[in-house]
């Protein structure tokens, strides 16, 4: 449970244009359960399985000053239904991983995610080869989504995409490691405050 409340005095017009006093009280709650079986099959295969539900649940009450007070009062409620499973192969040098999501929150499209990893240690026992690909997914808060006045209830998920590789090299002895890595990241349907249309 989180609980905030905060008073704003607003701020004075400048090279930006002002924002008005504001305050708010705010109370977000979240429950989640879970359920994972995990197995490990001969020759270096292992895996597993898994469930999840979780419930959000926002109330918000709170003005904005225009010379007048505005109210911003707001209440959502979010169920997320979630299922995985997840596989991991070591033979000798090579270990690959793999999983694959799916999440269905309330109110918003269902997001099917995935993500594949390959690491290859050389001969040294010390040097890893490292390269990661993988899917995400955030759904819209609650203020995003529900406030009355910037709020947009159509906003979709955010999705990316991510991809890495790298070389990692362990000192001797276990006294630490140097790691150099290079990564490309992609988003799509980011949700950001538009300035101009003030939503």
């Amino acid at each position: 449970c989180i609980r905030d409340r905060y008073r704003s005095p607003g701020i004075a017009p400048g090279v930006l244009g002002g924002v008005p006093p504001n305050d708010a009280d705010t109370d977000f709650d979240r429950s989640q359960v879970s359920a994972t079986l995990a197995t490990t099959w001969p020759g270096g295969l292992s895996g597993l399985i898994g469930a999840e539900w979780k419930n959000e649940s926002g109330h918000s009450a709170g003005t904005i000053d225009f010379g007048f007070p505005v109210p911003t009062n707001f209440d959502l409620d979010r169920d997320t239904v979630s299922a995985f499973a997840e596989a991991r192969w070591s033979l000798g040098p090579v270990t690959a991983q793999g999983g694959i999501r799916w999440d269905d929150p309330d109110g918003i499209r269902s997001v099917v995610t995935g993500r594949l990893g390959l690491v290859y240690r050389l001969p040294d026992g010390l040097t890893e080869l490292r390269a990661n690909w993988g899917e995400g997914f955030k759904a819209p808060s609650f203020f995003a989504l529900a406030h009355p006045i910037v709020g947009n209830p159509d906003l979709r998920s955010e999705t990316g995409d991510s991809i890495d590789i790298g070389i990692r090299r362990r000192f001797r002895g276990d006294n630490g490691a140097v790691e150099i890595l290079a990564f490309r990241n992609e988003y799509d349907d980011l949700v950001d405050f538009d300035a101009d249309l003030f939503i």
